[in-house]
C-alpha cells in the first residue's frame, strides 16, 4: 500500500510539471509564430476585467474583438500567447484595448489571432521553473533509487 501511495505522488509530481511544460512550450512556439502573421484592422468589440483570483493575484482581461481577413469576418478573444496577468498588467491591457478602439490584429489566416504579437518573460520563465521542478523530481528519485540499491547491496553483502 505504502508504495502504491509514493507511486502516485511521484507521478503527479512528475504530471504536473511536464503539464505545464508543454503549456509554456505552446505559449512560446505560438507567441513567435504570431510575429510573422499578417495583420489586419480591427475593432474592439468587448472589454471586461474578470477577477480569478485566490487573494486577488490573478487578473483576466477578456477583450473581444472583429477583424476581416481571407474574405471573412473573424471574432477573437485571444490577446496575446502568453496567458496570466497581474492586477498592473490587466488594467494596462484594458486601457489599451477599451470598446470601440481600432486596433492591428495579428493573424493567419485560418482564424487564430492575436492583438500583442511575440512572447513575453513569462512563458520562458515558467518554461524554465517548470523544467527545473521536472529534472530536479528525477534527480531526487535517481538518488534515492541509488541510495536504495546500495543499502540493499550492503545488506547482501553482510548476509
Amino acid at each position: 500500500m505504502g508504495v502504491a501511495i509514493v507511486l502516485v505522488i511521484w507521478l503527479f509530481a512528475l504530471a504536473v510539471p511536464a503539464w505545464k511544460i508543454a503549456e509554456c512550450a505552446g505559449e512560446i512556439a505560438q507567441g513567435r509564430a504570431s510575429l510573422g502573421w499578417q495583420t489586419a484592422p480591427g475593432r474592439i468589440t468587448y472589454a471586461q476585467l474578470r477577477d480569478r483570483s485566490v487573494k486577488g493575484r490573478t487578473y483576466v482581461p477578456v477583450i473581444g474583438y472583429r477583424y476581416r481577413a481571407s474574405g471573412r469576418t473573424w471574432t477573437s478573444y485571444r490577446i496575446e500567447a502568453t496567458s496570466g496577468y497581474n492586477a498592473v498588467q490587466a488594467r494596462k491591457i484594458m486601457e489599451r484595448f477599451p470598446p470601440g478602439a481600432r486596433v492591428t490584429v495579428y493573424h493567419d489566416g485560418q482564424g487564430q489571432s492575436v492583438l500583442i504579437p511575440g512572447v513575453r518573460a513569462n512563458s520562458w520563465f515558467g518554461l524554465g521553473l517548470w523544467l527545473l521542478w521536472f529534472w530536479g523530481v528525477l534527480a531526487v528519485t535517481w538518488y534515492e533509487l541509488a541510495r536504495h540499491r546500495e543499502k540493499r547491496r550492503r545488506q547482501r553483502a553482510s548476509a
